[in-house]
């Protein structure tokens, strides 16, 4: 189905209007949901970060830095 000429114009118009304030009304809920319950509640990301420094922390304990650890006995002619 097809609409054309100024009718067609005017519900175009409209329908985008609508949708612009459902999606900004939506925003606002989501604002506010985020302001209630933002404080105590963690993200995915958040979460993910944690998790990806906490391995990287343990690996550090258990492989010591280069600058820590014995001098390499490997020779330039090994390498």
């Amino acid at each position: 189905m097809q609409i054309s000429g100024e009718y067609g114009t005017e519900l175009l118009i409209r329908y985008t209007e609508e949708q612009l304030t459902r999606d900004l009304e939506r925003r606002r809920v989501a604002v506010e949901r985020d302001a209630e319950h933002g404080a105590g509640r963690t993200t995915a990301w958040q979460t993910l970060g944690a998790r990806v420094a906490a391995l990287f922390r343990g690996r550090e304990r258990r492989m010591p830095a280069r600058g820590h650890a014995a001098p390499s006995r490997v020779t330039p002619a090994h390498r």
